[in-house]
């Protein structure tokens, strides 16, 4: 049919320019605009096996549907942007966690434009509710429960540790049928002189770890001149060069070298570590490992850090077993 006869406006063919605009703006107002698919989050989904992380997952038909589509998540007002993954939806993911969190709600809003009308969508989800989720899942095997269960109870004992939300611990209420009874006696493998130089530039005068919101291991050395200086830590074959130091107080020329890579699966395995400067070696090459320092201090379940790294050591196993 014409316009004209739809609306009783005259023909298309007059040339009257008032009527001509009037036709274009009637033809604009029947013309369909493309149906758009619901905008949502499809899935969540968390990984604790390496870093902690949880991922926002949209379907690509829906992303690709609408214009300027991203992310806000609560827990630090951080925008996020879409990342295709490997199962075909874009990931809207959020790193900012550490396991003492497990029950903090996070919260993430989605943005986005379709048809020139503005869309959002929020969700909400937790560590806990993941591990809920999947521990109750009927298809999750007993060592993917175990690990689950030590998770939470390394959650809660850092909670302690840094006295972080302790009226909600991480593990409370949660079934520990699943949980590791005992724990494999930590192994000292420290060892100061892997490899030696003559006359090293910088010397190392202590290690151990630092126990916050995350484990890192903490290097001190001694030089004269940082200038160009790298510490090169090396573990299961990859290299991470450290360039940044902190000065320990009360001192002149001791630093502070921090080392947050190791893998929870990785707790007993041994790395090395190394000063550079200009790809040249200028300290001696030496080695350790988390489980080394539990060997070191001991792990004493009465107090608060013999908590921790029981813990930390039984949830490094239990992923080991699980994911390898």
């Amino acid at each position: 049919y014409e316009v004209a006869t739809m609306t009783g406006a005259r023909t298309s063919s007059n040339t009257d320019e008032q009527t001509q605009g009037d036709v274009a703006i009637y033809k604009a107002m029947l013309e369909e605009k493309p149906a758009l698919p619901e905008f949502k989050v499809k899935t969540v989904s968390l990984s604790l096996s390496d870093s902690v992380a949880i991922h926002f997952k949209v379907e690509a038909s829906v992303y690709e549907a609408y214009e300027n589509v991203y992310a806000m998540i609560s827990c630090d007002v951080q925008r996020v942007e879409g990342v295709l993954g490997s199962d075909g939806r874009y990931w809207f993911s959020y790193r900012n966690l550490t396991p003492n969190m497990a029950k903090v709600p996070v919260e993430m809003t989605l943005y986005g434009t379709g048809n020139g009308q503005a869309y959002t969508k929020t969700v909400s989800y937790s560590i806990y509710k993941y591990c809920q989720s999947l521990y109750n899942n009927q298809n999750t095997n007993d060592n993917v429960k175990t690990f689950l269960v030590d998770f939470l109870n390394y959650a809660a004992a850092l909670q302690e540790y840094t006295n972080y939300n302790v009226d909600d611990l991480a593990n409370v209420g949660f079934d520990q049928s699943y949980a590791s009874a005992t724990l494999t006696a930590p192994v000292n493998q420290f060892n100061g002189r892997v490899s030696t130089i003559d006359n090293p530039a910088v010397v190392w005068k202590g290690i151990g770890l630092t126990i916050k919101d995350v484990i890192n291991t903490r290097v001190k050395f001694q030089a004269d001149d940082i200038t160009g200086l790298s510490i090169r830590f090396t573990i299961n074959g990859t290299d991470y060069n450290v360039t940044e130091f902190t000065p320990v107080e009360g001192t002149e020329n001791q630093y502070y070298a921090y080392f947050g890579k190791t893998l929870p699966n990785e707790m007993r395995t041994a790395f090395t570590f190394t000063a550079y400067r200009n790809g040249v070696a200028v300290s001696n090459t030496a080695q350790y490992s988390i489980q080394s320092y539990a060997a070191q201090v001991g792990v004493d379940t009465t107090t608060s850090l013999g908590k921790v790294l029981d813990a930390m050591l039984k949830y490094g196993d239990s992923c080991a077993v699980a994911f390898g």
